[in-house]
């Protein structure tokens, strides 16, 4: 049947009002977004007008004549739901962008442009902070140079009887220009020379330094014995030179002679500090301050005290052969210290990142050495004496470098129980701990500890010791050679043995005795301790000391014939 759509319109019922899925189709409804063709919504927006103004040029009252006229049923014809495969296709033809994504990576930069912003801000102002405390750090650093340079710290560094300043040279001072070498302008331009004598009756003496100009050398040395007709001398000479290239920062430089408690007297070099970093090189001043002690004919010459307090100077002590101090000490930083002999009773020498050397030191009471990151040798460490009530005791230590001592002990003062008693202790750190018992009395007390990490530690022992023993370290080993001689003349042989026979061996740790076997209840016998310890190192005790094959040996009784 032929139906014309031209009262198609007028003949349908009126739509009622109902959900997407249930409404009456109508060609208004066709051309909603809702039932829109895919392509179509898929097109831009002009597009899509153009079809929707083309949908509504097309009307029924052309259908007649057209050849696209249809069927259409006489009931109202509902509107179906689309297949589930068009469900994309509707949605609404205009094309939302990700607004949510642009706003928040607008949001995201903008934050993270002011947290710069403020960043900059703020290190401008800490900068322009610092700047203004440099300066004011500078000004204020020239007061106290104005303030300090040439006035030492009263009462702790004396009274100032006289001052030598390098401003006034052309009375105090001899200044000549030194040796220029070719291509080396860094040198020394400028030498000055200052010379003074010290009274040699004064109950102590001592030589400090403060400031940050001056560097070089403080070195001790004896003069030889006058003749018989000369007269001796009862003063300790001082020179002093000092080397330079601007002229300006020997101005600055203030030597000062100090009177100290007890009528003591001594030396002060002064020169300005900066706070706020290290000054110049052509403005350090180098100084060579030699003492000069004077000789006697026979007897020996005697020094109450001398201590020696001076950064950046290296510490030179030459022969000495007459000289006894009653207390040495010696402390500078950065700096070395060596003497080829220093006799004293109390011996103190310390230093930091400096090596410590000594061909002779003797000493009767207590020696202590101490450095940091350098390297400790003694070659020969004497220790006599003592006192009826102390033993001598003798302490050496670094860290990160290698020790080693050899030690020759004496007969001491101490009687009983407590004679020929010794106490040494040498440490380090990351470097081999090595320590030489070349001669001892007989009997001998000794109470001997090295210890370092990271390395091995050994110690090479007297025949005479006698003691508990106790080594740990990654391995150890206990080793007592040949024939030794007994010194009793009771034919004894010495043996070293773990304290229980039965225990397990453990390569790690040996404990146990060193010791003369036969032992008889009239013989005296001092019984001391020997501990070594290692991390990483291996601990080691020898015995070499063996009669007549070591020539260090001779002190050791021969014998009888």
């Amino acid at each position: 049947m032929i139906i014309d759509t031209q009262n198609l319109d007028s003949k349908r019922p009126p739509q009622r009002q109902q959900s997407n899925a249930q409404s009456v189709y109508s060609p208004q409804s066709a051309r909603s977004p809702q039932f829109a063709h895919p392509y179509a919504v898929a097109s831009t927006s002009g597009t899509g007008s153009a079809l929707y103004r083309q949908a509504d040029s097309y009307s029924g009252e052309d259908e007649p004549s057209s050849p696209r006229g249809y069927a259409v049923p006489t009931q109202p014809l509902l509107a179906q739901p689309p297949p589930p495969n068009y469900q994309t296709a509707l949605v609404s033809p205009v094309v939302t962008l990700p607004q949510d994504s642009f706003y928040r990576d607008w949001e995201e930069a903008h934050v993270k442009r002011a947290v710069e912003r403020r960043f900059f801000r703020a290190f401008t102002i800490g900068l322009v902070i610092w700047v203004l405390f440099v300066i004011l750090g500078k000004l204020l650093t020239d007061v106290t140079i104005n303030i300090s340079n040439g006035s030492p710290n009263y009462p702790s560094e004396g009274t100032t009887l006289q001052c030598h300043k390098g401003s006034n040279s052309t009375a105090q001072w001899r200044s000549t220009l030194a040796p220029l070498p070719s291509g080396n302008s860094a040198f020394p331009k400028y030498r000055s020379e200052l010379n003074m004598t010290i009274p040699l009756d004064r109950p102590g003496y001592f030589m400090l330094t403060a400031g940050q100009l001056t560097y070089g050398q403080i070195i001790i040395e004896q003069i030889e014995p006058p003749k018989k007709k000369d007269p001796e001398s009862n003063e300790i000479e001082v020179s002093i030179e000092a080397r330079y290239y601007e002229k300006e920062a020997f101005h600055k430089l203030n030597i000062c002679e100090l009177q100290g408690d007890g009528e003591s007297r001594g030396l002060g070099v002064y020169t300005p500090s900066y706070y706020l970093g290290n000054p110049p090189a052509q403005n350090q001043i180098e100084l060579r301050i030699l003492y000069r002690v004077p000789s006697r004919y026979i007897e020996d010459v005697s020094i109450p005290s001398f201590h020696i307090n001076a950064p950046h100077f290296h510490i030179i002590g030459l022969e000495l052969p007459s000289v006894h101090f009653g207390t040495f000490i010696g402390e500078t930083a950065s700096a070395t210290i060596a003497f080829q002999r220093l006799r004293a009773s109390d011996l103190a020498l310390k230093t930091t990142n400096g090596i410590i050397y000594a061909d002779i030191l003797e000493a009767t009471d207590h020696v202590e050495i101490a450095t940091t990151n350098a390297e400790v040798e003694i070659k020969d460490l004497r220790l006599e004496g003592g006192s009826i009530w102390k033993a001598p005791t003798a302490a050496i230590s670094s860290t990160n470098n290698r020790v080693s001592v050899g030690a020759t002990l004496g007969p001491t003062k101490s009687t009983g129980k407590s004679s020929n008693a010794f106490g040494l202790n040498v440490n380090t750190s990351n470097g081999p701990a090595i320590l030489a018992i070349k001669r001892a009395p007989v009997p001998a007390l000794l109470n001997i500890e090295v210890t370092t990490s990271n390395a091995n530690a050994q110690v090479a022992m007297y025949p005479s010791f006698e003691g508990s023993m106790h080594l740990r370290g990654r391995r150890t080993s206990v080793d007592v050679e040949g024939f030794l001689y007994d010194w009793t003349g009771k034919g004894r042989s010495q043996y070293a043995g773990r304290r229980d026979p039965n225990a397990p061996i453990d390569d790690g740790e040996w404990v146990g005795q060193l010791g003369w076997q036969n032992y008889e209840a009239e013989i005296p016998r001092n019984y001391g301790s020997l501990e070594i310890r290692t991390v990483n190192g291996n601990a080691a005790v020898t015995v070499p000391c063996v009669f007549g094959i070591n020539p260090d040996c001779e002190f050791y009784p021969r014998p009888a014939v």
